[in-house]
């Protein structure tokens, strides 16, 4: 049995949802291709990984990339136009008759959903709602209305999400939630020099700069560390001149978990939409409650989801720097929260049953 995998962040060995699928096919014994979709020179490249047999293809760069912010208002003609030049950087990458099932994930990934042979399963894993918080174009949001009918099956990442999908396609659904990628070992040494207090953000979404601007002005004896391409490239030039700003468009799980392990504070100043109320518990939280870190949030999260744990949220931007200030020196936070079911050894499981559904279903 032969895969195909979309998604627009390259594969890794991560925690992420589609990740972890990915991983869930090749242990099963499918021919497993990722392919990240689309190449855009904003998202970063990672060289795939060593101890894998999974193919991972990069198709040419997208010269005109839908950006959702800035194209929502197209008209069907022009979004078609756009989607389509998008579509041709695969040309010559792909063919796919050459696959028994395709996973396309939420997002840019859905512009190759026309493309794709009507004979041809389909799966579908949301990790964001496109209608809810990836996008607001009417023909964008279209995509995800024409894949719920189409797949196979679907894998949402909270219950919530359910309400979402129309009546006559729920039972195709299936509840898989995000998790988290436990550290195999502790104690290594602290990336951090003796004597500094550490704040630490891990992420991809947009981070406000007016608010890490005024953590960084009024808090000047507090390192503040970003990890991520969570900034736009004129506010990471304006932030770089203050001294406790710290920046790395990209590190591998490697590479940041001693900076969770040995910071002071987590700190989630998201720019505030309304989309943020749908981001919720994700592995970033879980990772800093780990580690027993103090949270420092903008509100976010689905009614109930943080109900019982002492995550700080802030109103506004003062609020933000006052419960930084506040909350530096709070660790250890204990967040009473059962780690084991998020591991990433229960979420495998998960999608491992998943995949082994679909081995039936294909072959039935």
């Amino acid at each position: 049995m032969r895969v195909l995998l979309v998604s627009a962040y390259p594969f890794s060995h991560s925690s992420r949802g589609m990740d972890v699928l990915t991983q869930a096919f090749e242990l099963e014994g499918w021919i497993t291709h990722h392919l990240c979709f689309p190449h855009v020179s904003y998202i970063p490249r990672l060289s795939p990984p060593t101890d894998t047999q999974v193919r991972c293809i990069t198709p040419r760069l997208s010269w005109f990339p839908y950006v959702d912010r800035y194209m929502f208002f197209l008209p069907r003609f022009l979004f078609e136009l756009v989607r389509r030049i998008n579509v041709r950087t695969v040309k010559g990458y792909i063919d796919f008759d050459d696959y028994n099932l395709v996973v396309l994930e939420s997002g840019k990934a859905l512009f190759l959903l026309p493309e794709i042979p009507p004979s041809l399963a389909i799966c579908y894993r949301q990790s964001d709602s496109v209608k809810l918080a990836l996008g607001k174009g009417r023909w964008y949001c279209q995509l995800e209305d024409d894949i719920f009918g189409r797949a196979k099956k679907i894998i949402l990442k909270k219950p919530f999400f359910i309400d979402q999908v129309p009546e006559a396609d729920r039972k195709k659904t299936v509840i898989i939630e995000n998790g988290m990628a436990l550290p195999e070992t502790s104690g290594r040494p602290s990336p951090f020099p003796s004597g500094t207090h550490n704040a630490v953000y891990v992420g991809l979404h947009v981070l406000d700069e007016y608010t890490l601007k005024l953590l960084l002005q009024k808090l000047p004896r507090i390192e503040f560390h970003i990890v991520g391409p969570c900034l736009r490239s004129a506010s990471r030039r304006r932030l770089r001149k203050y001294a406790n700003y710290h920046e790395y468009l990209f590190l591998s799980k490697e590479e940041y978990m001693p900076m969770l392990e040995h910071g002071h504070l987590a700190i989630f100043p998201f720019v505030r939409t309304k989309a943020m109320k749908w981001f919720g518990l994700t592995s970033k939280f879980l990772h800093f409650m780990y580690f027993q870190l103090p949270i420092v949030s903008y509100p976010t999260g689905l009614p109930g989801e943080f109900d019982g744990l002492p995550v700080f949220f802030a109103l506004s931007p003062e609020g933000f720097v006052s419960q930084v200030n506040d909350a530096i020196r709070k660790k250890p936070v204990d967040y009473n929260i059962d780690f084991g079911y998020y591991s990433s050894e229960s979420r495998m499981a998960a999608y491992r049953n998943l995949v082994k559904e679909l081995m039936e279903a294909s072959s039935s």
